[in-house]
C-alpha cells in the first residue's frame, strides 16, 4: 500500500478559513524515501491543498463543538468517483454504515451523524482496503495518528469578554506533532451595533499555527486587526490526515479526522 501521509497544523472555522488564508507562502521539504512521503504542513494554504485534494475516494470524520457547549456534532462524510459505491468505513470492527447513498455523474457520497465517531480519536489507526470497506484498526505499526478529543477552557475575561491576556487552555497531546491551529473571524452580517457592520462591511479573518502545548495567551497584535467592540468567533482544532492507495494509483484515497472548538466573543482591547 502506497501511502503520502501529510501531518496538518489545522485552522477550524467553516473549515478552518482556508480560502482567506491561501496567499500564504508555503515552504515544503518532503524527503522521499520507501515510496511515501512525509513532512510538516507550515501555513493554511498546505492544508487547503490537502482538504480539497483532488482523490478518487475521501473519508472525513469531525467533531464539532462550542466553548461550555455539553453537546458536539460529530459526523462522517464519504465520496467516490465513477462508482456507485462509496468505502464504507470500519473501524475496530466497529461499521459505519449510511441510510442513504446519493449517486450523480461523477460518482456517489453520503454523509451520517453517530456519536461513536468519537471513537477515532486518539488512535494509532492502520489502514486497508477491500473492494467495499476501508478498515481502520489500532495499531502500533501505522499509518496515521489522529489526536485526541479537544476540551478548551477560556480565563482571564473582562466581562466576558477577550482581550490582550485572555488565556486559552486545552488538553494537550503529546503524540500529536502536527500542532493546532487557533483562527479567528469578524462577520459583519454578525454584528449586534450596526455602526460597526456599516464602517467595516467586509469579513476579517486570520490565525496562529503552534505546538500542541496546551495554552496560549492572546497578544495584543492578535486582534489589531479586529474592529474594537465587535464579536468574532474563534475557532481551535487539531487534526490527522493521509492520502494513500491500496495499490491501484487510479483510486486513491483522503482519510482525515479532525476535532474543533468554536467560541463567540466580544472583543476589548
Amino acid at each position: 500500500m502506497l501511502i503520502i501521509m501529510k501531518k496538518i497544523f489545522i485552522t477550524l472555522s467553516s473549515i478552518f478559513l482556508l480560502a482567506s488564508c491561501a496567499n500564504e507562502e508555503s515552504t515544503f521539504n518532503l524527503p522521499v524515501e520507501n515510496n511515501s512521503v512525509t513532512g510538516n504542513v507550515i501555513s493554511f494554504a498546505d492544508y487547503y491543498d490537502f482538504i480539497t485534494a483532488n482523490t478518487h475516494d475521501k473519508a472525513l470524520v469531525s467533531n464539532i463543538s462550542y466553548i461550555n457547549s455539553t453537546g458536539a456534532l460529530n459526523s462522517l462524510s464519504a465520496s467516490r468517483a465513477n462508482s456507485t459505491n462509496p468505502y464504507i468505513l470500519k473501524l475496530n470492527g466497529n461499521t459505519f454504515t449510511p441510510s442513504y447513498i446519493y449517486n450523480s455523474p461523477t460518482g456517489s457520497t453520503y454523509q451520517l451523524d453517530d456519536s461513536s465517531l468519537t471513537n477515532f480519536f486518539g488512535k494509532k489507526l492502520k489502514i486497508d482496503f477491500t473492494t467495499t470497506d476501508l478498515v481502520l484498526t489500532d495499531n502500533t505499526n501505522f499509518d496515521v495518528y489522529i489526536p485526541n478529543l479537544l476540551t478548551v477552557s477560556v480565563s482571564n475575561l473582562i466581562n466576558g469578554q477577550l482581550q490582550p491576556g485572555t488565556k486559552i487552555t486545552w488538553n494537550a497531546d503529546s503524540q500529536n506533532t502536527n500542532g493546532v491551529v487557533l483562527s479567528a473571524e469578524y462577520n459583519p452580517l454578525t454584528q449586534p451595533d450596526e455602526k460597526i457592520s456599516t464602517t467595516y462591511p467586509n469579513r476579517i479573518s486570520g490565525g496562529l499555527t503552534f505546538e500542541d502545548s496546551g495554552s496560549y495567551t492572546i497578544q495584543e497584535e492578535d486582534l489589531e486587526n479586529f474592529p474594537k467592540g465587535s464579536n468574532i468567533t474563534f475557532s481551535i482544532g487539531r487534526a490527522g490526515f493521509i492520502i494513500t492507495n491500496n495499490g491501484d494509483i487510479t483510486e486513491d484515497l483522503s482519510f482525515g479526522a479532525y476535532t474543533m472548538i468554536k467560541g463567540e466573543y466580544e472583543i476589548n482591547y
